[in-house]
């Protein structure tokens, strides 16, 4: 759960007596609650509504819960349903099914993988930090947020319970303002004795030969290699390509603006570790994944989705492949036969609805191959109507 404290939002272990600090196990449905009905009677108030006094916590949420439980009722009366008798289930119903903001972002992001996270709202033009993690790798001791990073310490469970620190980090373009959070950065990295991983968005290249097109700050490029020193950590070989920001212009610009930047400690644990960047696809930025590469298992198993049912041509397709297998023999035999018969022309049939999807991956892919060609001899006209051709398609 985040919490807000004098323009910091903390989140950590639920021990801890500091105010502002709570656990990250804790629900914010109560929280959430007492927010949602406080506007309400705020609101009702404002507009003249006869309350001469504030009611009770207790009486704000039986409200609320009630207005819900009128509305589902009203919706399923007009539907033909029947609730009598149903009223204080659907009171339960309802108040276990309230979720915070940042549950719900969690939820819709990382569906069941990824299932707990903590989070920063965007401030001006600066887009908003979130981690993602899920509780059975990774267990979250404490965490400390403010507008510009995210630093999350917990237990690697897969590493012996070793902890480390993730930070989130978004660089400010103001030099100062950059500065400071690197001073920041600095000191919590003193005051957490583990090994510490940096991500994100620098907003500076460390090598002028990390940006083609446009300026390259000498000071800012001075001051980050500082920070990299002072921190002790290790920027990483990377693979695909070389720039991961571009301006999306005719006079195009690009840099090397997104990395992760680890500890030793780190990578002797993972050892395999690696970082490489994703399409850009319609963004200016390119995705950075960090992770031990994968191993080539070969084809993977057949698998059976139940959505497949609701696609007639499929079905039609399949019982043709039943039909058709005419094998005599035991009964075994010919089920085993009519069966595979029947699984050969659904195989077909996926593979004949994946070459319409695939048509995205491609033009990823052609809209890549462009952007190295935009790099390499420079921009044209026809290599700009192209981008935005496939750009539009996307």
């Amino acid at each position: 759960m985040i919490t807000r404290n004098k323009g910091v939002r903390y989140a950590g272990d639920s021990n801890k007596s500091t105010e502002g600090i709570v656990s990250p196990d804790s629900s914010s449905e109560k929280w959430n609650l007492e927010v949602k009905s406080a506007q309400v009677f705020e609101e009702a108030v404002k507009v003249g509504t006869n309350i001469h006094a504030a009611p009770s916590k207790e009486n704000r949420d039986k409200w609320i819960l009630e207005t819900e439980v009128a509305k589902v009722i009203e919706t399923g009366v007009s539907l033909g349903l029947d609730f009598s008798n149903k009223n204080s289930d659907l009171v339960k119903e309802i108040s276990n099914r309230e979720l915070g903001d940042e549950e719900r972002v969690v939820r819709n992001l990382g569906g069941a993988i990824l299932n707990r996270g903590v989070g920063v709202e965007a401030v001006g033009s600066a887009g908003g930090l979130i981690i993602l993690w899920n509780d059975e790798e990774f267990k979250c001791i404490s965490c400390i947020t403010n507008d510009l990073c995210i630093i999350l310490m917990g237990e690697l469970i897969s590493v012996k319970k070793k902890q480390a620190v993730f930070c989130n980090i978004y660089e400010p373009n103001v030099e100062r303002e950059r500065i400071l959070l690197w001073e920041f950065l600095i000191q919590a990295q003193a005051s957490l004795p583990h090994p510490l991983c940096f991500g994100e968005d620098f907003n500076t290249v460390m090598d002028p030969s990390e940006r083609k097109g446009g300026l390259c700050s000498r000071s800012f490029l001075k001051s980050f290699n500082e920070f990299i020193l002072k921190a002790k950590v290790i920027d990483i070989l990377m693979h695909c390509s070389k720039f991961t920001w571009s301006n999306n212009r005719e006079k195009g610009s690009w840099a090397k603006l997104d990395r992760f930047l680890l500890s030793p400690t780190l990578l002797s644990w993972f050892p395999n570790l690696v970082q490489h960047f994703l399409l850009r696809n319609i963004s200016d930025h390119s995705m950075v994944v960090l992770g031990e590469p994968k191993m080539d298992w070969g084809p993977t198993p057949f698998r059976f989705f139940n959505h497949w049912m609701e696609d007639k041509e499929m079905l039609v397709d399949a019982m043709k492949g039943w039909n058709d297998c005419n094998i005599k023999g035991s009964k075994g035999l010919v089920l085993f036969n009519k069966a595979n018969a029947a699984k050969i022309r659904m195989k077909r049939w996926v593979k004949v609805k994946k070459s319409g999807t695939s048509s995205i991956p491609k033009i990823e892919k052609q809209l890549g191959e462009a952007e190295s060609k935009a790099v390499t001899e420079g921009w044209t006209m026809s290599l700009r109507n192209d981008m935005l051709t496939l750009i539009s398609a996307l």
